[in-house]
């Protein structure tokens, strides 16, 4: 299923974990699957609710990862199509990375925090 992970498929702009968290653990439950892995890759959350979201998943069997895609700095994301992705009144978005948010959803979803890197490394106690 990897291969149509995409922006695009997303209903809206944004880091809301609190509802990809939600979603993997219908579809996980739909599957049947009384527990697993949630692994999301994100710049942060803008939603309040990922942490309890996370904790309320640790809680129905499903451990909450997150692996952290970005820099405090902020960079363009291309759209697939030969440009960046925008906003709705024409700007470039710049996602920042929020590391502590996302360590947070992490510790309470039981799960590992990891930062994306270019190469295999031993981070945070889990190899990636």
């Amino acid at each position: 299923m990897l291969d149509v992970l995409d922006p695009s498929i997303m209903p809206s702009q944004g880091s809301r974990l609190d509802r990809g968290i939600e979603q993997a653990q219908h579809l996980m439950r739909q599957a049947g699957l009384v527990s697993g892995h949630i692994v999301a890759f994100s710049d942060g959350s803008s939603s309040d609710e990922s942490e309890s979201i996370a904790s309320e998943a640790r809680e129905a069997g499903y451990t909450v990862s997150i692996l952290a895609v970005g820099t405090e700095n902020g960079a363009p994301l291309p759209n697939g199509r030969g440009d960046v992705i925008r906003n709705l009144a024409g700007d470039v978005v710049l996602p920042r990375l929020d590391e502590q948010s996302l360590r947070d959803i992490a510790s309470a979803g039981g799960g590992y925090f990891s930062r994306l890197a270019a190469s295999w490394r031993r981070a945070s106690g889990c190899w990636w």
